[in-house]
């Protein structure tokens, strides 16, 4: 049984897949296939919401074991609220959208409920997955996170 643990941004698609237990996680894609950039081609809400379906569709696709999706969503508060937050929100939507479609649950959650404060990210994900050898950093973080929270 695999998790895919995904954080999304409005410029790009951050994901892990963790496969074994809570004591003992394993991320199995950190070395290679962790990030997936919206073309700069797509300027429209519309077009990055389509693509970002194909996508999760394709990692699902090549990873017939993800029995759940666990997706970080965005922590903001009234104040901090602005477009970015607000597109941030439909993205997640569009990830919820396709576990319903291939009928794999998912889960939303929240620093609370990974179990760690914004502080602690980065060094809670290195203990449980090592870093990566480039593009370390909360997004990634939360992704593993998110991963092995499922397990």
């Amino acid at each position: 049984m695999a998790i895919l643990g995904i954080k999304v941004t409005p410029s790009m698609i951050w994901y892990a897949i963790a496969e074994g237990t809570k004591k003992n996680p394993g991320i199995t894609n950190l070395t290679d296939d962790f990030r997936i950039p919206f073309p700069k081609s797509l300027s429209t809400h519309y077009e990055k919401a389509a693509y970002l379906f194909d996508e999760v569709v394709r990692i699902i696709e090549r990873n017939q074991d993800i029995k759940s999706i666990v997706l970080k969503e965005n922590e903001y508060t009234r104040f901090s609220e602005k477009q970015t937050s607000r597109f941030s929100s439909n993205l997640d939507g569009v990830v919820m959208a396709v576990g319903a479609s291939k009928k794999i649950i998912v889960v939303k959650k929240l620093y609370a409920s990974l179990g760690v404060k914004k502080a602690q990210l980065l060094n809670a994900a290195e203990t449980v997955s090592g870093r990566t050898a480039k593009y370390w950093g909360d997004d990634i973080a939360e992704a593993v996170l998110s991963a092995v929270s499922g397990l």
